[in-house]
């Protein structure tokens, strides 16, 4: 296999990287093995799209989307108005259909995104070959997230890819794609702030434009509903589900298991809170595309996004997925290094990479029972909001490395400062 997990290099770093590409083919392989001897979780299945698919028919015949349930589930539609309205062609095929449809659809966009991310990330003589890309798509396909979005017909991995493909490759559309995913859930509405603090002015008006569209749509189409929405979504984004549930991992679902006394909501300082971190996580985003390092600034955006929303389920942390494959790979060029130091900086790759994998393939938050307005232990509280410790570490992380390393060369190299 040539490319980042090239096994023709010097022999100590070679070694290691088969080492790497083993403990890759283990995980899929005992993920796969899993799969084929545990019983499918019928009751949930296909839950979310079963959502889309009756709001979509709602929408279809005119009629209040916020009301209509798939048949034997009390789940309400949570999107803005006008997904509704762009899920309907879910409306028009059977559910085998659009589940197939959805999943075939979601396994593509994951592999574009794979690939786009390490091709942004690149240097020579690395690049994204075909098969450094489908063994790292093969393992994101065993992280939980994904995993969680596959089985529920959730869109996570569809609108990751829309933002990955506005923003790391160079169609002249720009900002389009951004729009269109916030148009279909509020998180990705960050990366139009992203945008205008990375100084693309006319691809953050483009966005903001085919969101605000959007938004005026539901409202011409369906004004009391558009209205119900959005108050609900200002006043009281607990709506969605339980914010103390340990499937909750954004930092207010974090606060509230720390403090279940907060519940059923934290007072206006938190909004302060939630404002400022999104602002220092913006920054620092723009500062690593500063530095010439789009990718990882992608990276930073959306786990600042995943972090402050009020409601970041699980199989929303799908961003794990192109953050294991930059871990991974920058893992393959350390091994390159045969210098004095070459032990030292492996160990220094390998941990975080690894420690990163294994967190989102094994999912320990779920070791932690019912959390609801009970006080939880010390280490409790750890396990219940690992991915949210992960993702402000990676955060700092990314900042920190293009700090000290000073990648602006690279960045004006590029094009980017």
């Amino acid at each position: 296999m040539s490319g980042a997990f090239d096994t023709s290099a010097a022999p100590q770093g070679a070694a290691w990287r088969r080492v790497l590409v083993a403990f890759i083919v283990l995980l899929i392989v005992a993920r796969a093995g899993y799969a084929l001897v545990s019983p499918p979780h019928t009751e949930t299945l296909m839950l979310d799209l079963d959502v889309y698919r009756a709001a979509a028919a709602a929408a279809l015949e005119g009629g209040d989307v916020y009301a209509a349930h798939a048949s034997g589930s009390a789940l309400p539609f949570t999107y803005p108005p006008a997904a509704a309205y762009l899920l309907i062609p879910l409306a028009f095929v059977s559910r085998p259909v659009a589940a197939v449809g959805l999943t075939g659809l979601s396994v593509v966009a994951l592999i574009i995104v794979v690939f786009l991310v390490l091709r942004r990330a690149a240097a020579p003589p690395f690049s994204p070959t075909l098969g450094v890309v489908a063994l790292l798509s093969l393992l994101a396909l065993t992280l939980e997230p994904v995993i969680g979005t596959l089985t529920l017909g959730q869109l996570n991995l569809i609108l990751m890819a829309l933002i990955v493909v506005d923003l790391l490759t160079d169609w002249r559309g720009r900002g389009i794609l951004i729009g269109l995913a916030a148009a279909v859930k509020l998180t990705p509405a960050i990366f139009i702030v992203y945008l205008f603090a990375t100084r693309r002015f006319r691809a953050g008006a483009l966005a903001g434009g085919v969101f605000v569209v959007s938004i005026l749509a539901g409202f011409a189409i369906d004004g009391g509903g558009s209205l119900d929405y959005w108050l609900r979504a200002t006043r009281a984004p607990g709506f969605i589900g339980g914010v103390s549930f340990v499937g909750n991992q954004s930092l207010t679902g974090a606060l509230v298991r720390l403090a279940p006394g907060l519940l059923p909501q934290p007072g206006w300082w938190w909004t302060v809170v939630l404002a400022l971190a999104a602002i220092a996580g913006l920054a620092g985003a723009a500062l690593v595309y500063r530095r010439g390092r789009e990718e990882l600034a992608v990276m930073c955006c959306a786990v600042t996004a995943l972090l402050v929303s009020p409601i970041s389920w699980a199989h929303h942390w799908v961003w794990c997925a192109p953050i294991a494959a930059l871990l991974l790979t920058h893992c393959a060029r350390l091994f390159a290094d045969v210098g004095a130091n070459a032990w030292t900086r492996s160990a220094a790759g390998v941990l975080p990479a690894a420690a990163w994998v294994l967190l989102f393939y094994l999912a320990p938050i779920w070791l932690v029972d019912d959390v609801q307005g009970r006080d939880l232990s010390g280490l409790e509280l750890i396990v219940s909001n690992l991915f949210v410790i992960a993702g402000v570490m990676v955060v700092v992380a990314a900042v920190a490395t293009v700090s000290v390393r000073g990648d602006g060369e690279r960045g004006r190299r590029a094009g980017y400062s």
